[in-house]
């Protein structure tokens, strides 16, 4: 069993931000959590994170495998010199019948930048080393599988978020912020996590997004 929950404000407070996420059911009981986050702020940002949302959804409907469909939209980006505003892409799928997560990234938080998931009182991060999409054409996809557990929380932000935070090291912060959460609803932990980041970031210097997704183990009887 899935529940979702996203919190996000735009640059400045503006209207329009340029982060945009998805999050699709497919067959076979996979759900599919996607964050694109066009480089830069506003219009044209939202634009290029848009397509990059939208295209990916319908490839994926139409019965690509995740990473051939990110594969396929880097190229894509890339031969039709869209590398001025290229978009980073975190991607997480989830096999809910095996217990199973993989990851995909591409530039999604700069490199030494965490992407963390919750478990429990342990606080896992995955490091992404490859660049956004649509700058080289056949760049790396960083993939990464797995196991869940019953109560886990995966956890998706836009480089915004760690951005706001003044400390060298933004990884051991943030895992500190989301080990202090004592919500358990995946809506309340997003819009917790936002609210502790405006303690550091009134004035919003850039997009920020939260994707939060827990994940609980279906039982006979439920």
């Amino acid at each position: 069993r899935l529940l979702f929950g996203h919190a996000g404000c735009s640059r400045g407070f503006a209207r329009i931000s340029g982060d945009n996420y998805s999050y699709i059911n497919l067959e076979g009981g996979r759900s599919i959590v996607s964050l694109a986050d066009g480089m830069g702020c506003g219009s044209t940002a939202d634009e290029y994170s848009t397509r990059f949302i939208e295209l990916l959804e319908h490839f994926l409907d139409a019965g690509f495998s995740e990473e051939s469909a990110l594969g396929l939209l880097n190229d894509t980006f890339a031969d039709n010199d869209m590398s001025g505003i290229p978009v980073t892409i975190d991607m997480c799928s989830i096999n809910e019948y095996e217990g199973k997560a993989d990851f995909f990234k591409m530039g999604a938080v700069p490199p030494g930048q965490p992407f963390p998931q919750q478990r429990r009182a342990e606080i896992g991060v995955a490091i992404v080393a490859s660049v956004p999409a649509g700058v080289i054409s056949g760049s790396i996809i960083d993939h990464e599988n797995v196991e869940l557990k019953d109560g886990d929380y995966i956890i998706m932000m836009s480089d915004g978020v760690l951005d706001a935070l003044p400390f060298y090291d933004k990884e051991k912060h943030m895992k500190e912020l989301i080990e202090g959460i004592e919500e358990r609803m995946p809506q309340a932990i997003a819009e917790r996590i936002l609210s502790e980041v405006y303690f550091y970031d009134e004035k919003i210097a850039d997009d920020m997004t939260v994707l939060v997704t827990g994940i609980w183990r279906i039982r006979n009887g439920e």
